[in-house]
């Protein structure tokens, strides 16, 4: 950014107003598929941890901890396949 016919007490502001802006957040990675979220629950349902089963279905031992922290340890969705209109 060229500043140098900018008054200095312009570029103080500037800089004021970007210490009070909060970062940026990152939107992150999008969410696995429904498909992968039914089979770790289906391999939860087994009785093997949440970290085998998020190894097994290609997700992050972190994403499977948080999975099953959220649902509480009980699945969110429906463990069957969709059927008719929902395919």
């Amino acid at each position: 950014m060229k500043t140098s016919g900018v008054p200095e007490e312009a570029r103080r502001q500037w800089r004021a107003d970007r210490a009070l802006r909060p970062p940026m957040r990152s939107p992150g990675r999008p969410e696995p598929s429904w498909a992968v979220q039914r089979q770790f629950w289906r391999l939860i349902a087994t009785g093997i941890t949440s970290a085998e089963a998020a190894l097994k279905v290609g997700v992050s031992v972190p994403v499977g901890a948080r999975w099953f922290r959220h649902a509480g340890g009980m699945p969110p969705i429906s463990l069957a396949e969709p059927t008719g209109r929902y395919l």
